[in-house]
């Protein structure tokens, strides 16, 4: 599945850039996040109600008919480029990648779980991770055809509007995965009050990007909308650090908006901007690299956030528990209390209050103490994760009134094939 979703939104936008000049590229841009609006402002309230009151299997059931016609309009309506040269294939800049990233991953998501920090299994994977960057770097430097051409990585504004893409996902997974989780553990909202408070997020993101197309291919102008999109965000995940149990819910439809309204211009944004700062024939490794931004930053991102909660979690569980729970119910009850998801299913609850339920002189309140405990202690480890993602998106921001003022009505800096490494 990874494989296939993988490379459609590169492909989607490396089509555009072939079909169109950058100012008529914008507005296409923009229309082509329409799609994703309208599945936005359905899926998250759709899902809810079926994890609610069937089950989460029909989310994937579901969708395979829409594939299916998809993959049709597809093979019917796409037209065929002329041209059928000869090209090499990276193979060896694909293994390192590859295992470059694999090594990084792995490593992220043992440490402060599965194994500590400082432990030989995670230290040992980011060396090995380190080692294969280096040699994927240097093998791409010399290869025919690249991967990812050393000329992408060396230009100033790609970079840094790949590394902004990067950074700031920790605090957009913070907005799209862990509010939802605060909502639902914390506060003890339905799945289904989950989905609404998410739609707000997911329908603006990406509706908005039609009007941020259509004003580019008015004005060329992006600065400003980088600025404003990131500025927005940095507010709203600051005022995400200081959500607690007792904030209410149209705080988080608030949050969400602006979320959506901060986020609207920016895919388009960097996919056009990256496009325009590079010559033609790196069109297709522009894009990809900037979904590879991307993507590395939506698998890192979890590993590192949910790490941070775990730790926190655990820490503060282990002052809250009763006392009289560790000593009267055997170590696999306590083990389960491990993962705080499990006040999100109704079963795990009630196997715990089974399995206290059978204690001889314990008291009363045990269950409901118990449970009070954890959710006090997701409450501290998921406003750790909205601090840190507070943080990188302030990181996003300051980085971002970095990159180059350019306007896309003019040609590209490097649009001369003869240019070396550009100098911006």
């Amino acid at each position: 599945m990874s494989l296939g979703q993988g490379a459609i939104a590169p492909l989607c936008f490396s089509v555009l850039g072939d079909l169109f000049d950058p100012v008529v590229r914008s507005r296409w841009a923009g229309l082509l996040n329409v799609p994703g609006g309208i599945a936005a402002l359905i899926s998250p309230v759709l899902g809810g109600w079926l994890v609610d009151n069937y089950s989460w299997r029909y989310l994937f059931g579901g969708v395979v008919p829409f594939i299916l016609v998809t993959t049709v309009v597809i093979a019917l309506g796409l037209p065929r480029f002329g041209g059928h040269a000869k090209r090499s294939v990276d193979i060896p800049g694909s293994l390192l990648l590859t295992a470059a990233a694999t090594t990084t991953l792995v490593a992220l998501s043992w440490a402060g779980t599965t194994y500590a920090w400082s432990s030989v299994q995670v230290l040992g994977l980011l060396a090995a991770s380190i080692l294969f960057w280096g040699v994927f770097l240097r093998i791409e430097a010399r290869a025919e055809e690249p991967m990812l051409d050393p000329q992408v990585l060396l230009n100033r504004t790609f970079i840094t509007a790949a590394v902004c893409a990067f950074i700031s996902i920790f605090g957009l997974m913070a907005v799209t995965s862990y509010l939802p989780l605060f909502l639902q553990g914390v506060q003890g909202a339905s799945a289904t009050l989950s989905g609404q408070v998410a739609a707000p997020y997911g329908v603006l993101s990406s509706f908005l990007a039609v009007p941020t197309g259509f004003l580019l291919a008015r004005t060329g102008r992006y600065k400003w909308m980088f600025i404003t999109g990131y500025g927005l965000l940095t507010v709203t995940l600051f005022g995400l650090a200081g959500y607690s149990a007792r904030t209410p819910t149209w705080l988080a439809f608030a949050l969400t908006t602006a979320a959506g309204l901060g986020m609207g211009a920016i895919p388009t944004i960097n996919t056009l901007v990256a496009q325009h700062a590079l010559p033609k024939r790196l069109l297709g490794a522009a894009t990809g690299g900037i979904y590879f931004f991307v993507m590395l930053g939506r698998a890192i991102a979890p590993a590192v956030l949910g790490s941070a909660m775990n730790v926190r979690y655990s820490l503060s569980l282990q002052g809250r528990l009763p006392a009289e729970l560790a000593a009267s119910v055997d170590g696999a009850t306590p083990a389960s209390l491990g993962d705080p998801r499990v006040l999100l299913s109704a079963e795990a609850m009630q196997d715990l209050e089974a399995r206290l339920a059978v204690i001889r002189d314990a008291a009363p309140t045990l269950y409901a103490q118990t449970t009070q405990a954890i959710r006090a202690s997701l409450e501290s480890g998921l406003r750790q994760v909205f601090f840190i993602g507070a943080v990188a998106m302030l990181v996003s921001f300051l980085l971002i009134l970095t990159i180059p003022n350019r306007n896309l009505r003019d040609a590209s800096p490097l649009e001369q094939e003869s240019s070396p490494v550009p100098a911006e």
